[in-house]
This record gives structure tokens, C-alpha cells and sequence, in this order.
């Protein structure tokens, strides 16, 4: 009986595992930062882990599944902690706190599938559930491609202020950012439920490569099989289109070649090519790029300036090694590359980018060398647990029990977390779009029900596995995605499914009863951390400064610094409600009288300290402080008010000395304040990094220098401002 209830509730744990893994994909994790969009997740994956060892207590089991990777994600996790808490204070506290969080949960979820799947069918399943959500994606971002978006470019047209108000973009008429957003908007790449297209090619690419697999498979299987092998087609045609709508190149050539290592793999197993497979991949491959060629979606640039794009990533990552080599042992910390690299960015690069576009370069600028080093070793060694078992291609553990409780589970796991996605969403602000209920969970649905036989009683070879994983590798080898929960529980997942599926991998050490409570109470406290750190001051906070945002916009003031005092008090790592209070208190001195002045002088200065503290290299805070304090030296022509601006855009230049607006701004400042040879200096400084940025949009001819009609009342671009600044001091 007790045997019986242990079982049931594994199962409860395995369908929990599986709501994770799908709502994880369903909420945008690209952008960290202060907001932590998965933060109930990571909450929600601590929790099982901890009822999890409470099972064990409960039905009294004594062992836990253990191998050398396992112990290496345990040991990879430690740095990622011991980083962050070094870290932390000369970076950005919140996001460091919250990127830590998320590789616990990354190596949680990790854990929880070593522990939990246990058969063949399990993986299978799992692995089904995947394909499906990935399949949903894919319908949806055609329906963004076709529908949803050029509805939203026609509506910009219309009305650009409330569109932009929508997505939450502050830009003048002509700035940059606004250029930026329209020509984002107008190219029509789909996202799904991510913010990159990126991001959402990486996410399909290996489920793209598995369900080749499968469909090949099923090829070769009876002919009962056709309707399944019909169903996995399908699945490849949506998947491989999706691939090709986002035009992403990484993920693009990622797939070629995990088809190429699939068609060698085929070989090497069967010693014979079948030319009815090759002909019908090429005709497929053929018959998506004509599609969306006639669909009129790809665009052959896409092709042709491959080169350059290449060699941007290689200048991100000439960038990152200069970062590694300062900080080679714990890294940046996690969290924190997008606060240092504007430090090292070469002068010609094309943006300020938060990640090195490289997962290996990633884990080693952020977590240091040994940290790369503990991740190098358990890849390793997972390649190496799927290699050693040769060519066989059967499941090598033993199918027990009835089936169908336990797939049951998968399957209502994953509608649980797809669902789930929705509130989850709206409690972190940024909710799925209801197509994804009425468009893809139904098709997601009649791909779990078309493929389900072969679920049950199907084969999922461990090379597979290893083909789908390395291939979103080669995805991430140029392409951000191994912090982001959307993508990186896929390679995760992977990597569990691949070591379960090893002789190795059923290896178990006994655990006595006293060692398990000390686990399960070991569980409890990173529960009440995880709550106390990340889940309870995150979301307070964050609601907080929403509302005050709301307020702020609707002039009430007064209501706006209210609420950003709470969520001060809710979360006391964050900057950002701190900076908000600072614009709350630069938004009434410009409308204050001089009696009142004082006091709001002492409360804005107090604000940006603290904000300062909690964000110590943000080069955007010392830009928008120069900014609020050139606002008030117009307002009060107060000389201390442009000497701080000074310093503020000092500070900004030292943070990104390879910045030509930059030392524009701190040349324009510079000439306002009197001090002709250093506004010389820096002009001439800013135009010769202009000279170098073969990007036009950050051409100063393109930008606008902030306070620039200060000195004779006109507006001009930055260059222009600069040429003035050197004739005024060589007339």
C-alpha cells in the first residue's frame, strides 16, 4: 500500500515537473534585470523540490538517484551563489539576486527530472508534450505574422503615441528609439510568447531536430502507423516554417545541421542510406524556403549579410574575453554582463547588447573560469554517458506498471502549466496573448492526441536526445538564450532525459533517515530564502512602482511617491523604485517654488544616492541624472546643478568610454559650464568615435544632445553641436 501511495504521489511530482517546463516557454525571460518575470516559477520549482525530499520522509524512500553530473550541477550551482554574493554589491544587487535564482531553478529542474522520470514512455512523454507546445508556438507565430502584426503596423500609422504607449516606449517624434521600434515593428518577426524572435527560434530548434527523428521512426515502423506519421510530418513542416519566419540565422543553420548529424546518425546504425528519406527531407526543406518566399515573410538579406552579422558576434565576444580577463574568477556576476560590458564594447560594435551572444562565453563571463569550467566537465560528461551506450536504440529500462496513470499525469501537468501561464503572466505583468489559448493550445492538444500511440509504445533513441541537445547548443554558440527560462529548461531537460536513459544514470546512493530530513530541511530553508529574497519582495515591489507609474503619468504626484515608498519598503536590493522616486522628486522641483525647493533638493539627491547604490555601473542612471539635473539648471540657472550634471556624465563616459553621444553630451555640458579646453577635448573625442561606428542609427548626425538648445535657443543634431563646440574655441 505504502509502495502504492509512493507511486502516486511520483506521479504528482512528475505532472508538477511537466506544468514547469511548459509555463516556462509561455512567460518572457529574456530581460531579467530588477523584474524577475520568473520568479513564481522559480518559486514554484524550489517548492516541489522540497515536498519532493518530504515524499521521501513520508513513503520512506532511502535513496536518491546520483551520478557524477548530477554532482557537478550541484557544485556549478554553489559558484553561481558564491558570484552572486561577491558580486553583487558593484553591480546591480536585484538583477544579480534574481539571475542567481534562476540558475537554481535551472539546476532544480534538472534535479527534479533525474529523480522523477523513470521509464521509457516517461520520456517519451515528456518529450511529446514538448513537440506539441513547440507546435503551438509555431502556429502562433504564423498568426503573428499573417494577422496580429500587420494589424499593429497599420495601427501605428494611424495613431504611433498610443502604440507606443501600449508597449511601454517613452520617445520623442524623431529619437532614435522611436526609428528603432518602428523598424522592428514593420520587419514582422515573430515572438510567440518570447520578446526576441531569437529567443523563439532557439526554443524550437531542437524540437524541430527531435521530431525529425520521430517522423523517421515512424517511417520505418508498420504501416499503422501512417496516421502518426503523418501527424510528426505536420509537426515538421509547422516547426521548420516557424524556424524560417523569424529569420534567424543561428537557428537556421543550427537545424541544417542537426538534419545532416541525423541522416550520418541514420547511416551509421543501418550502414545504408535510404534515398526516399533524402529526397523527401530535401523536397520539404525546399518547399518551406518557397513558401515563405512566396508568402512574401523572407527576406534574402537574411542570406546575403550572414558575414556581417558574424562578424558582430565576433566583436561582442573580442569584448567578453576583455571582461574575462579582468574578472576571470567569479566572473561579473549573474546578472550583471549587460552593467559591464558597455566598458569594454569596441567602438565599431552595433549595440549595447545583455548577453555575449555565446552560452559557453556567457557562463564564463559572469560565473568565471571555474564555473565554465564545472559546466565544460558536465557537458562532457553527458555526451560522453549517451555515446558510450553505442548503437543501441531501444530504451534501456524496464517498463512497469500500467502506462496510462502516469502519461495521465504528463498530460494534465502540461494543460496545468499551460494554463497556469495566464495568471502567472498577469502576476508578473506580462500575460500571454489569448491567441495562444484559442490557437495553439488546441493544436498543441491534437498533436499529443494524433502522436500518442507512439508515446505509448514507441522507441526515443538516446542519440536523439544527444543530436537535439547539441544542436540548440550550436544555436546558443551564437545566440543569447542559456539564462533564459524559455530556452535553457529545454537543454536542461535534454541533458536530464540523456543521463536518465544511461546505465550510469539509474545509479543510486542510500540516504538514511536522518540524512533525509536534513535535505528536506535544507529544502525548507531555500524555500523561506527563495520567498523571503526573491518571490515576496519582487512582485510587491514591482506592483508597487506599476501603480506609481500609472499615478505618475496621470500627474498625481503626491499618490506616485506613496506607492514607490512601499515598494521601497517591500524590496530593499532594488534600484528602480528608488530611480522612479527620483523622477517623482525631479518632476515636482520643475514645477515647485524656490521656498519649497530645498527640501525636494535633499529628497531627489537622497533618491539618486540610493539608487546609485544599488546599481553601481549603470551608465543609463548616470545619463538620466546628468539629464534631470541639466532639466533643473535651466529651471534655477543654479551653477552646482550643471557641476553635478558634469559629474553625472563623467561618470557615464567612464562607464562607456567608447560612447560617441557620450562625450558629446560631456562636451556640450563642458561648454555650457565655461570650461572651453575639456568641451574641446571631448568633442573632438566624440567625433572620431563617430567616425568609427559604421551604424547609422548611432551616427551623432542621427542624434540629439540633451539641454542642446541651452546655449543660443536652436536645435541641432549632436554632430552639428560638436562642430559648434571646436569653432567656438578655433573661430
Amino acid at each position: 500500500m505504502r509502495a502504492d501511495q509512493a507511486e502516486r504521489f511520483r506521479r504528482v511530482g512528475l505532472g508538477c515537473l511537466t506544468a514547469l517546463l511548459v509555463a516556462a516557454p509561455l512567460i518572457p525571460s529574456e530581460s531579467l534585470g530588477e523584474i524577475a518575470t520568473g520568479s513564481v516559477l522559480t518559486l514554484a520549482a524550489v517548492t516541489l523540490a522540497a515536498a519532493s525530499l518530504a515524499g521521501c520522509i513520508l513513503f520512506r524512500k532511502r535513496s536518491l538517484r546520483l551520478d557524477w553530473p548530477d554532482l557537478l550541477v550541484v557544485l556549478l550551482l554553489a559558484v553561481v551563489v558564491v558570484s552572486a554574493w561577491w558580486m553583487a554589491g558593484v553591480g546591480n544587487v536585484r538583477a544579480t539576486i534574481n539571475a542567481a535564482w534562476q540558475w537554481v531553478n535551472f539546476g532544480l529542474l534538472y534535479l527534479l527530472a533525474r529523480q522523477l522520470v523513470v521509464t521509457g514512455v516517461e520520456r517519451r512523454a515528456l518529450c511529446l508534450v514538448m513537440i506539441a507546445l513547440a507546435t503551438g508556438l509555431s502556429a502562433l507565430a504564423a498568426h503573428q505574422v499573417f494577422v496580429t502584426m500587420p494589424r499593429l503596423v497599420a495601427r501605428y500609422h494611424e495613431d504611433p503615441e498610443t502604440v507606443l504607449r501600449e508597449a511601454g516606449v517613452e520617445a520623442a517624434a524623431d529619437s532614435p528609439e522611436r526609428r528603432l521600434f518602428r523598424d522592428r515593428l514593420e520587419s514582422i518577426q515573430p515572438t510567440a510568447t518570447f520578446a526576441l524572435t531569437n529567443s523563439l527560434a532557439g526554443f524550437v530548434t531542437p524540437w524541430l531536430i527531435l521530431t525529425v527523428g520521430v517522423a523517421g521512426q515512424l517511417w520505418q515502423g508498420c504501416p499503422e502507423r501512417k496516421k502518426q506519421w503523418i501527424m510528426s510530418l505536420l509537426c515538421c513542416l509547422a516547426l521548420g516554417f516557424c524556424i524560417l519566419l523569424t529569420r534567424s540565422r543561428t537557428a537556421t543553420l543550427a537545424s541544417i545541421l542537426g538534419l545532416v548529424t541525423l541522416g550520418w546518425w541514420h547511416f551509421r546504425a543501418t550502414h545504408r542510406w535510404d534515398w526516399r528519406v533524402l529526397t523527401a527531407v530535401l523536397l520539404l526543406f525546399l518547399l518551406l524556403v518557397l513558401g515563405v518566399t512566396v508568402a512574401g515573410v523572407f527576406d534574402w538579406l537574411v542570406v546575403i549579410e550572414a558575414p556581417k552579422s558574424l562578424l558582430y558576434r565576433v566583436e561582442y565576444w573580442q569584448s567578453t574575453l576583455a571582461m574575462i580577463a579582468d574578472y576571470p574568477w567569479l566572473g561579473c556576476g549573474p546578472g550583471n554582463f549587460q552593467q559591464y560590458y558597455p566598458f569594454y564594447k569596441l567602438p565599431e560594435a552595433s549595440e549595447t547588447i545583455a548577453d555575449p551572444h555565446n552560452f559557453l562565453l556567457e557562463v564564463w563571463s559572469t560565473i568565471g573560469t571555474p564555473g565554465m569550467l564545472i559546466f565544460v566537465a558536465f557537458l562532457t560528461l553527458v555526451v560522453y554517458r549517451s555515446v558510450s551506450m553505442g548503437s543501441s536504440t531501444g530504451p534501456t529500462e524496464m517498463e512497469h506498471g500500467s502506462t496510462e496513470p502516469t502519461c495521465r499525469a504528463i498530460w494534465i501537468g502540461g494543460l496545468t502549466g499551460a494554463l497556469a501561464s495566464w495568471p502567472i503572466g498577469m502576476a508578473v505583468g506580462f500575460p500571454p496573448s489569448l491567441d495562444l489559448f484559442w490557437l495553439g493550445l488546441p493544436i498543441s492538444l491534437v498533436v499529443i492526441v494524433g502522436l500518442r500511440p507512439w508515446c505509448i509504445g514507441g522507441r526515443l533513441p538516446h542519440g536523439l536526445l544527444l543530436i537535439a541537445m547539441i544542436v540548440l547548443l550550436v544555436n546558443l554558440s551564437a545566440a543569447g538564450g542559456i539564462g533564459f527560462g524559455g530556452v535553457a529548461t529545454s537543454f536542461w531537460l535534454l541533458a536530464a532525459l540523456i543521463v536518465n536513459d544511461s546505465p550510469h544514470g539509474h545509479r543510486s546512493i542510500h540516504v538514511g533517515r536522518h540524512g533525509m530530513i536534513t535535505l528536506a530541511a535544507l529544502g525548507l530553508v531555500v524555500l523561506a530564502a527563495c520567498h523571503q529574497t526573491l518571490y515576496s519582495p519582487v512582485l510587491t515591489s514591482q506592483t508597487k512602482i506599476n501603480q506609481a507609474v500609472a499615478a505618475g503619468h496621470q500627474g498625481r504626484l503626491e499618490r506616485a511617491e506613496t506607492l514607490l515608498k512601499q515598494a521601497i519598503a517591500a524590496d530593499r536590493f532594488a534600484s528602480q523604485p528608488w530611480f522612479h522616486l527620483a523622477g517623482v522628486y525631479h518632476s515636482r522641483l520643475l514645477s515647485t517654488t524656490t521656498p519649497e525647493a530645498s527640501e525636494l533638493r535633499s529628497r531627489f539627491d537622497e533618491a539618486i544616492r540610493q539608487a546609485e547604490r544599488r546599481n553601481v555601473r549603470s551608465f543609463a542612471l548616470q545619463r538620466q541624472v546628468g539629464d534631470w539635473h541639466l532639466d533643473l539648471y535651466r529651471r534655477f540657472r543654479d551653477p552646482d546643478l550643471l557641476e553635478i550634471a558634469l559629474q553625472a556624465y563623467r561618470r557615464w563616459t567612464e562607464l562607456y568610454p567608447n560612447s560617441n553621444i557620450a562625450h558629446a553630451q560631456l562636451a556640450w555640458t563642458h561648454h555650457l559650464a565655461g570650461n572651453q579646453d575639456d568641451a574641446d577635448r571631448h568633442a573632438a573625442l566624440a567625433l572620431r568615435l563617430n567616425s568609427l561606428t559604421p551604424h547609422q542609427e548611432r551616427k551623432l548626425g542621427e542624434q540629439q544632445i540633451h539641454g542642446g538648445d541651452l546655449f543660443d535657443g536652436t536645435m541641432a543634431n549632436a554632430e552639428q553641436r560638436m562642430q559648434d563646440v571646436r569653432k567656438s574655441l578655433n573661430p
